[in-house]
């Protein structure tokens, strides 16, 4: 049978658990295993025993009171002190009356705020706030906890009070080397702001463009912020990133037999390029896309960007031109002008030694008298020599004439033709 000192310490016991284990649940720090033995005070009582010892607690002048018109017996003594894990929990019972202690295990207890739990906190902080400071600086060395979820518990409340903001906006779908906007949008006023749950897969702005990484799917965030009129929201969409379509950037080419020229190829996904020559006789391309030309024409080659994880494989074809190198052909008149005597003229033609210098030529030199003057035109020029011989009774004057040099070139030049002119005076 239960006396009324080990109701009291019993009731107290049961207090101080209560209020341990509900601070430690809501401070995310878990009961202890022993939180059963403590609310219970690890005795058995009935209803009638229960309301026998809050009568007697409530008759006295407080806990503390009770506590010092108790003397308890030694069995009793032993009872209680097996019913409490620690001295923190009797301690905490003899900080507080029991109205304050029952306003703030409320609030402890609260799993999920409501606004119909307005005046359990309200209750709490009012009678929290209401302790003396040395109280309260105990009760906070104790179980710091306490003053941090109350407030807590009020940012909670003030938050249902403001209105639901709903955010709108539907999975997507985006291919590699794409971007696609989200385009969410609220009912409310919070701000928007995107995460991503795989940033390995796709990277999302602060505008809600999501730019993809790699084929995958992923999970983006969407928050609308909480402002004053407004609670915030969160939103969670589907993504899945595709296999893209990439591009293979090349342009046409000419190159010069002999020499060598690189395409330049490039690809707008990750496909390794390979290329192929259509005629190896005219050109071939090396693994690097070097262009090497072989002989005067045209051949056709097939770019090639492999598939890969992230994009589809990709061709594209040029045109590769192969040409010959220009002739490096020049002339020039060796003197501007060149003297015949007409005394002997007068009787038989005359050969003057070439005149034209010639630097240079690829492929055979031939000669030609191409000038205009009317005199001129008549000079006789040897294609093998390009001496020029003026015929016979040319009367005395001065002629401009003009030899064109043609070189022939051959399998890697161009053939070429130039001119050269000069005087001869014929006194």
């Amino acid at each position: 049978m239960l006396t009324r000192n080990n109701h009291s310490h019993v009731l107290k016991a049961r207090l101080a658990g209560a209020f341990v284990v509900g601070a430690l649940a809501l401070s995310g720090l878990g009961a202890p295993a022993y939180a059963e033995e403590v609310v219970t005070g690890g005795i058995t009582v009935d209803d009638a025993q229960a309301q026998e010892s809050l009568e007697l607690v409530d008759q006295s002048d407080g806990l503390q009171a009770a506590d010092d018109a108790i003397v308890l017996e030694d069995q009793d003594v032993s009872l209680v002190a097996q019913s409490v894990p620690s001295a923190v929990d009797a301690a905490l019972i003899k900080l507080v009356d029991n109205e304050t202690y029952v306003a703030i295990k409320r609030v402890l207890e609260l799993n999920n705020v409501k606004l119909s739990d307005e005046a359990v906190i309200t209750s709490a902080r009012q009678a929290y706030s209401e302790l003396p400071l040395d109280t309260r600086q105990s009760i906070e060395q104790l179980v710091p906890q306490i003053p941090d979820t109350i407030a807590k518990a009020e940012e909670q409340l003030a938050e249902l009070r403001k209105s639901e903001q709903v955010i709108t906006a539907t999975d997507k779908s985006v291919a590699m080397g794409k971007t696609v906007k989200l385009g969410a949008t609220t009912t409310g006023n919070g701000k928007l702001t995107y995460g991503c749950s795989n940033t390995a897969v796709a990277t999302v702005s602060s505008k809600g463009v999501v730019t993809p990484l790699s084929v995958g799917t992923a999970k983006v965030i969407i928050t609308a912020a909480s402002t004053d009129t407004y609670r915030v929201a969160v939103k969670t969409v589907n993504l899945t990133v595709t296999k893209g379509k990439q591009t293979i950037t090349a342009a046409d080419k000419t190159v010069f037999v002999g020499k060598k020229s690189k395409l330049g190829a490039k690809t707008s996904g990750d496909g390794a390029l390979t290329y192929k020559s259509s005629n190896t006789s005219i050109a071939t391309v090396s693994s690097t896309g070097v262009v090497a030309g072989k002989k005067a024409g045209s051949v056709t080659v097939t770019i090639t960007a492999a598939a890969t994880k992230n994009y589809n494989k990709a061709t594209k074809r040029v045109v590769v031109t192969v040409s010959k190198l220009d002739n490096t052909l020049s002339v020039a008149a060796t003197k501007p002008t060149v003297t015949a005597s007409r005394k002997t003229l007068a009787s038989r033609a005359v050969v003057l030694s070439r005149n034209v210098k010639v630097s240079k030529p690829v492929g055979k030199v031939t000669y030609a008298n191409v000038s205009t003057d009317a005199t001129a035109k008549k000079f006789v020029v040897n294609a093998k020599t390009g001496k020029v011989t003026i015929p016979a009774g040319t009367k005395a004057g001065t002629y401009k004439v003009k030899i064109k040099v043609v070189a022939a070139g051959d399998a890697t030049h161009l053939k070429a033709a130039k001119k050269a002119t000069y005087n001869v005076r014929v006194k």
